[in-house]
């Protein structure tokens, strides 16, 4: 007894596993749609700065001007005052040369004149500070 396939079986599973790789390969190209339709999506999302300022009325825009030019002034204040800071440190070590010295040519009216140039610029540079920090 010669046992005889039945080619309708046969075909069956053939069927089945060409179904499954079906399935496998529908789910590969929605995989692959669904990152296109991500993609372009993600281009929409990304924040134009234009956009940022939308809802932002004309006096609103002008304020955000004036705190920036002001936040610079602010900003550039410190190493400005540096400066100044280091003038005042030399003139004290001219003082000092003053001091030790008696053939210097530099006398204590140019040692106040230039303090007092300090002094002031120090004052105009607080001032400048007071108003830039409160606007």
């Amino acid at each position: 007894m010669a046992l005889k396939m039945n080619p309708d079986a046969v075909s069956v599973d053939s069927q089945y596993n060409n179904v499954e790789e079906q399935k496998l390969v529908s789910k590969k190209e929605d995989i692959k749609i669904n990152s296109k339709i991500q993609e372009k999506t993600k281009k929409k999302d990304t924040p134009v700065f234009s956009r940022l300022f939308a809802y932002v009325s004309g006096c609103h825009k002008f304020l955000i001007f004036i705190g920036s030019i002001f936040s610079l002034i602010n900003g550039a204040l410190m190493p400005i005052f540096a400066l100044f800071l280091a003038d005042m440190i030399d003139v004290f070590s001219k003082f000092e040369v003053l001091k030790s010295s008696t053939t210097e040519t530099y006398t204590i009216g140019d040692l106040n004149s230039e303090v007092n140039r300090i002094a002031i610029t120090f004052l105009v540079l607080a001032v400048i500070a007071l108003v830039a920090n409160f606007i």
